[in-house]
């Protein structure tokens, strides 16, 4: 299951806001459309306690740490000629930061169909045992 936020311009940096699209891998790319076509409305910035994360409620978990169990996370960024993915991962201090080891890019004609396919893939590579 994909869960993709509208990102909010927040005094902050980026946030996450409603709404918040739960997709399966074959409506990905349609999910990803929808966001990108909000733009980056004004946000306020989130509390600061991670429990009340509007991820958190969208998922269905009572608490971060229980999402966070769980949970994937990439950053999509758009080129003129292609779409950056960057994977999160835990790093020493148990904060998520980017994965640039594992940073994918996709041909911008290849569209947020290949974007999906990569994260379906990315997605089944982490679940298998």
């Amino acid at each position: 299951m994909f869960y993709v936020p509208t990102i909010g311009a927040a005094e902050v940096g980026w946030v996450d806001i409603e709404p918040i699209l739960k997709a399966e891998a074959e409506g990905l790319a349609e999910a990803l459309r929808s966001s990108l076509a909000r733009g980056n409305p004004e946000a306020p910035s989130p509390g600061r306690d991670p429990d009340k994360a509007l991820i958190v409620k969208a998922t269905g978990s009572k608490k971060w740490r229980d999402f966070e169990k769980r949970a994937l996370s990439v950053t999509i960024l758009c080129h003129p000629d292609h779409y950056e993915i960057i994977p999160m991962i835990k790093n020493k201090l148990k904060r998520w930061s980017f994965n640039h080891e594992q940073t994918a890019r996709i041909p911008i004609d290849a569209g947020l169909e290949g974007v999906a396919q990569w994260a379906a893939s990315y997605l089944k590579s982490h679940n298998e045992p």
